[in-house]
């Protein structure tokens, strides 16, 4: 028997357990995972009781599914007592009615300042259904609020003023919104996300909680799997920046920006220059909108070196090249494609500088190909 831990799941077995134990062909054993990918922890192994006091305990335990970045966990916690439940309800309504009564004298004393206050100007910042999803998402991560994927796609509907099924976006345009959201909640702080100063610790456990509330990227379009369109996770983004020893006189290319999610760290140091080359349209308008002011290509990266203009000059680059797909041969497998995109960033950076390049294993220490450099 198999049991997921939380819900009716526990409670059945256990009345099942004791039901049957003692039935000649019926085996009943327990194990307890914490996250999807840790060494499960043996409460009973076929009719043996291995954890005695966590066995005991079964009847009086709840069991809470959350998402975690290394897979879905399972919290375990205690039932609360009847009067645990009391007291627990009455200081939710005592904090209900503090609340209330602040909420009246903010708007008694609004009231009495009205005439002081300056009427803002009109917003004429142009709405689109993208920047409107995104504004949505970032109410969700500004109140540190969990946002599932279904309350993902039902404000979707709401921005784009349609469902996917009947064509009003793709999946690749909610994923892409709720990850401009995240680039701009890193770059509204840089206080805490610039990889030159403060506690980097600190920075990738935000990041990752961060990323933690927000729903995985578990559809996919043709165009993502083709292409490899894979954003960098920001924890790694943060120290792929950080192990850049970023200065402000800096020259940053980033050779397959996608939506910025590499160079947003860059821009709160602030670099000097930043050049950014998307080949997505789709991705390169999100770019503009995120920085303005960064100098913005739409050329195939494999070639990106013999297009640039000469006076591009880097003296940084910070690149997360697709493993495997290349842009010209309608997303075939190249396995070198990596390797080709790496090589066009040093052909272009300046002498004696630094290259922190994000890729997979087949182009490890000890390959072929990277020993070639």
């Amino acid at each position: 028997m198999s049991v997921k831990g939380y819900k009716r799941a526990l409670p059945t077995f256990i009345v099942l357990y004791k039901k049957y134990k003692d039935t000649a062909g019926v085996v009943f054993s327990l194990r307890e995972n914490n996250t999807d990918f840790a060494l499960p922890h043996v409460i009973l192994d076929e009719n043996r009781i291995v954890d005695k006091k966590a066995f005991d305990n079964l009847p009086n335990t709840n069991y809470s599914k959350i998402r975690a970045n290394d897979g879905i966990r399972y919290e375990r916690t205690e039932k609360a007592d009847l009067e645990e439940i009391q007291r627990r309800k009455e200081e939710i309504e005592r904090r209900g009615v503090f609340i209330a009564d602040t909420q009246k004298f903010l708007e008694k004393r609004s009231l009495e300042h009205k005439s002081e206050t300056l009427t803002p100007p009109p917003n004429t910042t142009k709405q689109t259904p993208t920047t409107i999803l995104t504004e949505l998402i970032g109410d969700y991560i500004e109140q540190k609020k969990t946002l599932t994927s279904a309350e993902l796609f039902k404000i979707a509907d709401q921005a784009f003023n349609g469902t996917m099924a009947e064509g009003a976006y793709s999946v690749k345009d909610a994923y892409d919104a709720m990850e401009l959201a995240v680039n701009q909640r890193i770059a509204a702080h840089p206080e805490w996300y610039d990889p030159n100063t403060g506690d980097p610790v600190f920075a990738v456990k935000a990041l990752k909680d961060l990323v933690g509330r927000l729903p995985p990227q578990t559809r996919r379009t043709a165009e993502m799997d083709t292409k490899q369109q894979f954003s960098t996770p920001p924890p790694f983004a943060f120290v792929a920046n950080w192990v850049a020893g970023l200065q402000k006189n800096y020259v940053y290319i980033e050779p397959s920006a996608g939506d910025g999610g590499l160079t947003v760290f860059a821009e709160n140091v602030p670099v000097n220059t930043i050049v950014l080359n998307e080949l997505s349209d789709r991705r390169a308008d999100l770019l503009a909108e995120l920085m303005p002011e960064a100098q913005i290509f739409r050329e195939n990266a494999a070639q990106l070196h013999n297009i640039l203009p000469a006076d591009i000059k880097p003296t940084v680059a910070v690149m997360n090249p697709p493993f495997s797909a290349s842009a010209t041969m309608n997303g075939k497998k190249v396995t070198q494609e990596a390797a080709t995109h790496i090589e066009q960033a040093l052909k272009r950076l300046e002498p004696g500088v630094r290259l922190v390049v994000i890729t997979g294993r087949g182009l490890g220490m000890k390959t072929p190909a990277f020993r070639n450099w």
